[in-house]
């Protein structure tokens, strides 16, 4: 429900300050009406805003930047992340489309799908009096949707870091489909040369970058202002698969999170990936989503056999995903100009195989015609 209420100030033509309200068009759109105030946050205000006259366009939420940090951070440090967002993140179901955006304004803002239902951290709240089985089905279907959407940006070349990932991004369309919110906020993408440039990175990504996130769900490297990596978002999700099968959001995974797991009756190969998740070495953490992604979809799919007691809610756990071979999911998710060059490779190679054959026998004739016509004309000599 939204609150009709003034919100921060913007300028007016004649350059006086005059606050967001209700019935007030967007900046700089004025196709789109702001309905009400959702919410007031770290990084601003979050609005309703309804299209001006086409009733049947759904309902959008507009995050109008109003820290005098986060907003140099966004118009200058961020403005290409957010053009990527926009480019990759509407075609996948579990992350919430960044749709238009105005980062040159006075208030720059951000407009993304609207999106009902509350949030993971809610939902957790409540998945807390589940059976067991129940809440672990739930989690582990949960899981997987937010392991397979962060896979897609973390496969990118450079691969695009949410930083950020924790209960309260993620909405719960219709209070069931995961839903992954403020790409192009938290998120950083990670320079082409991290790995052979190591620590001197630093001195190139400011601080405040660096260090976005929440204490409990970011790695103590992050808030320690190191440069973004694919695995502090594994670091995320570790701890978010600790909180949702505890059943507590205001706890992080300690050292007898290994035993606490078990004691749940967590299956082995999901509580070996939470403990390698959070621990505190990086390196020993997967590489990215991605592997959580597999190693998700593996557990799932065992849970179906009736010849595995694997102590899930097959009920909750929907449609079984199947996995590609690993070139496929890298082909799939690859940067734009990395899968053209790939379609580009297949179309002279894989894609024209039926031609081969046909081009090794034309050459065949050719050479049999040449050496017949050579023949005869030996022979009149």
């Amino acid at each position: 429900m939204s609150e009709r209420a003034e919100g921060v100030p913007q300028q007016t033509s004649n350059g006086a300050a005059a606050p967001l309200t209700a019935g007030a068009p967007v900046p700089g759109l004025s196709s789109w009406v702001l309905e009400g105030r959702l919410g007031v946050g770290g990084f601003g205000e979050v609005w309703l805003a309804r299209h001006a006259w086409n009733a049947k366009e759904p309902p959008r939420a507009v995050k109008f930047c109003t820290d005098s940090g986060a907003r140099l951070r966004l118009v200058t440090h961020e403005k290409n992340v957010v053009l990527r967002v926009m480019r990759y993140a509407g075609a996948h179901p579990n992350i919430v489309p960044l749709l238009e955006c105005n980062l040159d304004g006075d208030v720059p803002w951000l407009m993304y799908e609207f999106v009902e239902g509350g949030t993971l951290a809610s939902a957790l709240a409540q998945w807390r009096s589940l059976p067991l089985t129940k809440r672990m089905g739930r989690t582990v279907r949960t899981l997987y949707a937010l392991a397979s959407a962060l896979a897609v940006f973390h496969r990118l070349r450079p691969p695009l870091i949410h930083r950020d990932l924790k209960p309260q991004n993620v909405l719960m369309a219709g209070g069931k489909v995961p839903r992954i919110i403020d790409f192009g906020i938290g998120g950083v993408p990670v320079p082409r040369d991290v790995e052979a440039a190591g620590t001197a990175l630093a001195a190139r990504v400011p601080t405040g970058l660096q260090a976005a996130g929440s204490a409990n769900y970011a790695p103590v490297e992050q808030r320690l202002g190191s440069p973004p990596d694919p695995r502090d978002d594994v670091h995320a999700l570790g701890v978010i698969a600790y909180q949702a099968l505890v059943g507590d959001v205001t706890v992080a995974p300690g050292p007898d999170v290994k035993d606490e797991l078990r004691q749940l009756r967590v299956p082995g190969e999901l509580v070996a990936l939470i403990v390698s998740s959070v621990a505190t070495n990086p390196d020993r953490r997967p590489k990215d989503a991605g592997e959580w992604e597999v190693a998700l979809a593996e557990l799932m799919q065992r849970a179906q056999r009736p010849s595995e007691a694997v102590p899930l809610s097959v009920s909750e756990l929907g449609a079984v995903p199947v996995v590609p071979p690993a070139p496929e999911r890298e082909l799939v998710a690859a940067d734009e100009s990395a899968l053209t060059t790939a379609l580009r490779a297949h179309h002279f190679t894989g894609g024209w195989w039926w031609a081969q054959p046909l081009l090794g026998l034309l050459v065949m004739m050719l050479l049999l015609a040449s050496a017949l016509l050579y023949l005869a004309t030996a022979g009149r000599g």
